[in-house]
């Protein structure tokens, strides 16, 4: 909703400071400029800030708004910075619809622990410290700590205001390139968050013993396959054993696995046995017939 330029070097003249309002992005007028350039600091900005929703000096509207500011550089040299005002209330917006399974609740707070985003309004622009006791009980300098730290936090209490369990996660979040990251927590109730887990988990059990089904089946089916040919190999060893083997019969030969190989084998087995047999009774008959010659 705002953008303005303050070069380094100058006194304010070249101070370039635009508005949107309801008739689009215009100039500030003169007086807004100075409102601007007096609230701004004068130090050497060095890398980019973000600042917690505040009225902007100079602006028309009295909504808050979350200042941006970049330093813009010349030959590794600092000339100016680049400010951007975002409109607070749309962000607050888009938080509130963050609803976790339905049921959660989202906050964005700075990291000064002031509240920049939450599902109640009238806490927004307010320190933690202030607003946040009644949810957070004997948690709140943990919070508080872990926000202006920018560190990670899981937490599991009883919440006094809701007078339940709540599990609550925050996370730190990095605005552009600021050393200031701000704290984006995330509020669910044990049971709901239970319930899902306990759904989940049902789910995974129904998938599990389906799966093991099928695998079972599979198995099933696998181990029939195999023990066909390996059946018909046993049975042609035990008629072979017992003298009553057909040796002119040739176990059938399907595929290029080990079985088909066994079977190939036994066949040539069988092919030899029967070549051995058949000049075995040519031999006899050969002497059969010699000594009715004698």
């Amino acid at each position: 909703n705002a953008v303005w330029w303050t070069p380094l070097d100058s006194n304010g003249t070249q101070t370039v400071f635009w508005l949107r309002g309801e008739q689009g992005v215009h100039p500030a007028r003169p007086e807004q400029r100075e409102a601007l350039l007096d609230a701004l600091s004068k130090a050497l900005i060095e890398r980019e800030s973000v600042s917690a929703p505040r009225p902007l000096p100079g602006a028309d509207s009295s909504r808050p708004m979350i200042s941006l500011v970049i330093p813009v550089r010349q030959n590794s040299r600092v000339v100016g910075s680049l400010g951007i005002g975002l409109d607070a209330d749309q962000l607050q917006a888009q938080v509130a619809q963050l609803r976790p399974l339905g049921v959660g609740l989202a906050a964005l707070t700075a990291q000064d622990t002031t509240l920049v985003a939450h599902p109640d309004p009238t806490r927004i622009g307010r320190r933690e410290a202030e607003t946040e006791a009644d949810f957070l009980g004997e948690h709140l300098q943990t919070m508080i700590d872990a926000v202006r730290n920018g560190k990670p936090l899981t937490i599991r209490f009883v919440s006094p205001a809701m007078g339940e369990e709540i599990f609550m996660i925050a996370a730190p979040v990095a605005i552009g390139d600021t050393a200031t990251p701000w704290s984006l927590g995330v509020a669910l109730p044990s049971a709901a968050l239970l319930g899902s887990v306990k759904a989940l988990a049902i789910k995974l059990l129904l998938l599990g013993s389906l799966a093991l089904l099928l695998l079972g089946g599979v198995i099933l089916l696998l181990g029939q396959a195999m023990a066909r040919p390996l059946n018909a190999v046993v049975q042609a060893i035990r008629q072979l054993a017992s003298g009553e083997a057909d040796l002119c019969s040739r176990l059938p030969v399907r595929g290029n696995d080990e079985l088909a190989t066994l079977a190939s084998e036994f066949n040539k087995f069988l092919g030899s046995m029967a070549d051995l047999v058949l000049e075995i009774k040519r031999t006899s008959q050969a002497l059969q017939t010699t000594s009715e010659e004698l």
